[in-house]
């Protein structure tokens, strides 16, 4: 499937934002996704279907002191 994740091409075997999230080894509490525009909670990424073509925004939050 081609998705564009973060304004990049990549061409991956995933169906579901849970699948992406694996694939990049993300640690899930630290990260909030949209696809296509909308925010899709971390108990929806199993059951949000990914079409080939998805733009898929992945913000990883760090904090520090």
């Amino acid at each position: 499937m081609n998705l564009t994740i973060n304004g990049e091409q990549h061409e991956l075997n995933v169906q579901t934002v849970n699948d992406v999230v694996s694939h990049f080894k993300l640690k899930p509490n630290l990260i909030i996704t949209e696809v296509d525009g909308e925010i899709v909670d971390q108990e929806a990424w199993n059951r949000t279907a990914l079409q080939d073509g998805s733009r898929i925004e992945i913000v990883e939050f760090i904090g520090g002191g």
